[in-house]
């Protein structure tokens, strides 16, 4: 049985994937946000769906690409 210290840790730990995430957009780094994914994920963003890391890789990296990207979670951090 679960305890409420795991569930604090399991939040914890989706708490921090999703500010890495963010974090690498913000920085310029997109495709490093492919470590948040599994191999099976379904992705959807900008009314456009991508299926398995090979598809939400492609989206990061046309993001990487476009250096205005941004997330609208973070003040932009780029250099």
């Amino acid at each position: 049985m679960a305890t409420s210290s795991d569930h604090g840790d399991a939040v914890s730990h989706c708490r921090a994937l999703a500010v890495g995430y963010h974090r690498d957009i913000d920085n310029g780094r997109a495709t490093a946000g492919i470590r948040t994914f599994a191999a099976d994920a379904e992705f959807e963003a900008h009314g456009r769906r991508s299926r398995g890391r090979g598809e939400i890789l492609g989206f990061l990296r046309a993001g990487e690409a476009n250096t205005g990207w941004q997330t609208a979670t973070y003040p932009p951090t780029r250099q």
